[in-house]
């Protein structure tokens, strides 16, 4: 059992409940785009970031 990476995952979900009501407070289209590509770069940093702590744990 992973518990730390419960833990991450539980940690990551609430900054995105965060990030989607800042982003659902934006009435604006422009902001609305901006947030919407910092969700889809957030979004790939942390998987890239949890690829690297498995490959790094496994070594």
């Amino acid at each position: 059992m992973k518990r730390t990476t419960k833990d991450n995952l539980k940690n990551f979900s609430g900054s995105s409940m965060i990030l989607c009501g800042v982003y659902m407070l934006a009435e604006s289209e422009l902001i609305s785009i901006v947030f919407t590509e910092l969700l889809i770069l957030a979004a790939l940093m942390i998987l890239f970031s949890f690829l690297l702590s498995c490959f790094l744990n496994e070594s």
